[in-house]
């Protein structure tokens, strides 16, 4: 588990692996974060961090994007994540049918695990959208 994640919490954790992965790669990402303070339970954090993390390493790895745009809020007791890039996208169903997308495989599983809703918009050519509902 992150130092970070550990010792200072979920959104301190997101903004530090967003200011590396920006930093280790030609890559702009725009973070803003609307949340307070989150009442939300240690392994709840664990898979909130390593859903987010699966996203990003998607991102970078496949989408051949330049930009990563990232809010996080809290509405009627859900947290809100939205991950947008301006990456190739890619065929959603092509991808699950095939047996691919580990990946994408290991993002809806934790979402599951976290009773989460993942509404999940892409296309080829036209870049990424994640928006994560996780009840709070």
């Amino acid at each position: 588990m992150p130092y970070t994640l550990q010792k200072k919490g979920l959104v301190t954790a997101i903004t530090e692996i967003t200011e590396l992965l920006a930093e280790g790669n030609e890559l702009s990402i725009e973070f803003n974060n609307s949340l307070k303070d989150l009442a939300i339970t240690k392994e709840k954090e664990i898979h909130i961090f390593r859903l987010f993390q699966e996203v990003l390493n998607n991102t970078i790895k496949h989408a051949n994007a330049s930009e990563i745009r990232i809010h996080l809020y809290e509405e009627k007791n859900e947290l809100n994540i939205l991950i947008k890039d301006n990456g190739c996208g890619f065929d959603k169903e092509k991808v699950m049918d095939q047996g691919k997308g580990l990946g994408l495989q290991n993002i809806l599983r934790r979402a599951g695990i976290l009773k989460g809703k993942v509404y999940l918009e892409t296309i080829p050519g036209s870049g990424t959208e994640y928006h994560f509902r996780i009840p709070l």
